[in-house]
């Protein structure tokens, strides 16, 4: 679906809405990091280096395989959005999609992944995979709203209901 700027309703600005780009590549990074500082911490716990490699690829290649095959993520189409004409947001909307974005998932793997350092390094080596992966696809995600933007000249903004509501706003 191609929304032209004419289209455009006249409806006030929202500041309860967040830049879903945004969102994506802040979670995504903090995962991705997560993924490499749990890798990093598993080394240091005694873990050995090949095992520890092959548990962090084994993590991350079953994180993204269960990820991508999700049919709730899609990569190439994305819903309709209400468009908007102007959009004021707020940085506190931004940061508690942040933290919805991050609990329980991202939270509940690195709260593992800490616990496993007692147990078996290697285990917390595959969780820091199951991390990284998470944020691989999230990034992946958040370069397929960079490029539809571009593509549809608007800025894809959500605001925090459940199921978030999406709208578009000019660039």
């Amino acid at each position: 679906m191609t929304l032209a700027t004419d289209q455009l309703d006249t409806r006030a600005a929202r500041a309860d809405v967040y830049r879903v780009a945004h969102a994506a590549l802040v979670v995504g990074g903090l995962r991705v990091g997560g993924g490499m500082a749990g890798l990093l911490v598993s080394l240091l716990a005694g873990a050995e280096a090949r095992a520890a490699g092959i548990g962090a690829a084994f993590g991350l290649g079953a994180s993204v395989i269960g990820l991508v095959s999700n049919n709730r993520w899609s990569f190439y189409e994305h819903p309709p959005v209400e468009t908007l004409a102007t959009v004021d947001t707020r940085r506190a909307v931004l940061v508690e999609a942040i933290r919805r974005a991050l609990l329980p998932s991202t939270a509940g793997v690195a709260v593992f992944l800490l616990v496993s350092l007692a147990i078996e390094p290697i285990l917390s080596a595959a969780l820091a995979g199951i991390l990284g992966g998470l944020g691989a696809v999230g990034l992946a995600s958040c370069a397929g709203i960079f490029v539809w933007e571009r593509r549809e000249r608007l800025h894809l903004y959500a605001d925090l209901s459940r199921p978030p509501q999406r709208y578009g706003a000019p660039r």
